[in-house]
């Protein structure tokens, strides 16, 4: 993430600079609680079912605290809650249990590393499948941290002098860089899949502000202003662009362009995942309503195809995947809508999509694997 205040967009008022961006501030975070608690994970590309896919165990067993938040750890399960930090490995064994007290848990993983943090709070862990690389308390309440596919974690949090501070750490937790905004409110940060470059969404009295540069030498390579729109997260994809969503339309930007807006047509915001090779949004018809649809962005901005949902309680994707979970289903798709795999299920809460095609479901005391390609 950048260092200009770049995070998941805010909003404002006709009152004092100040209580305009708290006020925009206040609107991002409500935008973002009101989705189903995915806030921005990466999605699907675009291959269909590639046969069967096994899973070595049938169930993950723990014993989590308050608020849990899931996401794959090389084809196990990697768990957050209010008592800290557990991993378990394919096979169901725990590797990793490490006790710390977040009230506000989150969690994000990507090819064998992760980060649990605290939204709000100062501790945070970064760890791969075995062991935890860092344990981290930060001068400043956290906002939020990515991992990138190569291993390094950017970490967004507040900082007294700026309006936010974007740290970038390796993938063995040693600093590299770090980044100060003084122009606008930082709400999230994104990495690609390698290379030296860091976006880092912010918000400003005037609007959304995404702003790229290099981590070795802090050269800026485009600032782009969206006045009056309100940005909550945003993602590298192959190509090298930026996708964005926010609380009305979905974006694509790229350098030296202007941004390619895809309005929602006065749907509703429901849960998004940003991906490489495309994203996907769930909206809803109603505000307060339980019917709506799935659509695919692909990688120019533009909607490629979409699909009926109803009730959902969760969305998740990676790789070439994407995985629905609504309060008697759950299905996997590909980039394309096509149906990999159908369950009928309940009781569960929130689901976690695997590059391989698998899937877990995940329940208070348990979660359950699925191969993708089931009926």
């Amino acid at each position: 993430m950048s260092k200009d205040m770049s995070k998941n967009g805010k909003k404002r008022g006709e009152l004092q600079p100040v209580l305009l961006i708290l006020v925009l501030v206040l609107a991002a975070v409500l935008v973002i609680l009101s989705l189903d608690g995915k806030t921005g994970q990466k999605l699907i590309n675009r291959v269909r079912n590639a046969g069967p896919r096994e899973v070595a165990t049938d169930c993950f067993y723990f014993s989590l605290g308050k608020n849990a938040a899931f996401a794959d750890m090389s084809g196990g399960l990697a768990c957050a809650s209010s008592s800290g930090l557990q991993v378990f490995d394919m096979t169901g064994a725990q590797s990793i249990s490490e006790l710390f007290m977040m009230e506000s848990p989150a969690i994000a993983s990507a090819n064998g590393h992760g980060v649990a943090y605290d939204i709000g709070g100062k501790e945070l862990r970064l760890f791969d499948a075995s062991r935890v690389i860092l344990r981290l308390t930060t001068e400043y309440p956290i906002i939020s941290a990515e991992i990138s596919p190569d291993g390094r974690m950017a970490v967004c949090t507040g900082d007294s002098g700026y309006k936010g501070r974007v740290t970038v750490y390796s993938e063995t937790g040693d600093e590299l860089f770090r980044w100060y905004s003084g122009e606008g409110y930082v709400l999230s940060a994104a990495l690609p899949s390698s290379g030296n470059e860091l976006a880092v969404l912010t918000v400003t009295e005037r609007g959304s502000r995404l702003v790229r540069l290099h981590t070795d030498d802090e050269e800026y390579l485009v600032s782009t202003e969206l006045p009056g729109e309100l940005l909550i997260d945003a993602a590298f994809t192959k190509k090298n662009a930026i996708a964005a969503i926010g609380e009305t339309a979905y974006y694509v930007i790229k350098e030296n362009e202007e941004p390619v807006k895809t309005d929602f047509g006065g749907r509703y915001l429901k849960a998004y995942a940003l991906g490489e090779e495309f994203s996907a949004a769930v909206l809803l018809d109603y505000r307060s309503g339980f019917a709506g649809q799935l659509t695919v962005y692909n990688d120019k901005g533009a909607e490629e195809t979409s699909c009926e949902v109803r009730d959902l309680v969760s969305l998740s994707s990676a790789g070439r995947y994407a995985a629905v979970l609504t309060n008697d289903s759950l299905t996997v798709y590909d980039s394309t809508l096509y149906r990999v795999g159908s369950y009928r299920v309940s009781g569960f809460s929130d689901v976690i999509m695997r590059t391989d095609g698998t899937v877990a479901a995940a329940a208070e005391n348990y979660a359950e694997n699925f191969a993708g390609n089931g009926d």
